[in-house]
């Protein structure tokens, strides 16, 4: 399988989550090397970044309940293999679906946890719920604030038509 990798998140000090778009499945992917997540040597050592194109041989699904079933892919690590960086068109008739509001990409299945001045805090797909857990949003540059919490970390604040 190859992928082109959209999202490297840290999910735990040294444990990162890899995404990305697999072209020939029409879908998002998240690779599982041996059924776990990726070590920072691992990501170094195949120069996994955003913009790579990756392969690997795909064992199949976890046994993970949704929505991440729906994605989570266990791989042989000993397969991966950087393959180039993004140069194929990402606009256009090949471009991945979109959707134009968070309810429409996760079919429905957002839920929250409070409302504070009238905008929606904690935003979710529950646990269970048989849903992609990964999808793009296409929306107006001004309907995007970024910003640092408390802890310095970078936010993004989404205005979406509920």
């Amino acid at each position: 399988m190859r992928i082109l990798v959209t999202e490297v998140t840290e999910m735990h000090k040294g444990n990162y989550c890899v995404a990305g778009w697999s072209f020939e499945n029409g879908t998002m992917v998240r690779p599982m090397p041996n059924g776990a997540h990726w070590t920072a040597a691992l990501l170094s050592s195949h120069n996994v970044t955003p913009g790579a194109y990756i392969e690997f041989n795909a064992l199949g699904q976890p046994q993970s309940a949704y929505p991440h079933r729906t994605e989570d892919t266990l791989i042989d690590a000993s397969t991966i293999k950087q393959n180039g960086f993004f140069a194929a068109p990402w606009l256009g008739s090949v471009a991945p679906p979109t959707a134009a509001t968070l309810h429409e990409a996760f079919e429905d299945n957002v839920r929250n946890n409070s409302s504070w001045n009238g905008f929606l805090q904690g935003v979710y797909v529950p646990f269970g719920a048989q849903t992609r857990s990964l999808f793009a949003v296409s929306t107006p540059g001004q309907n995007l604030r970024f910003f640092q919490d408390q802890r310095n970390k970078l936010r993004a604040y989404l205005v979406d038509r509920i």
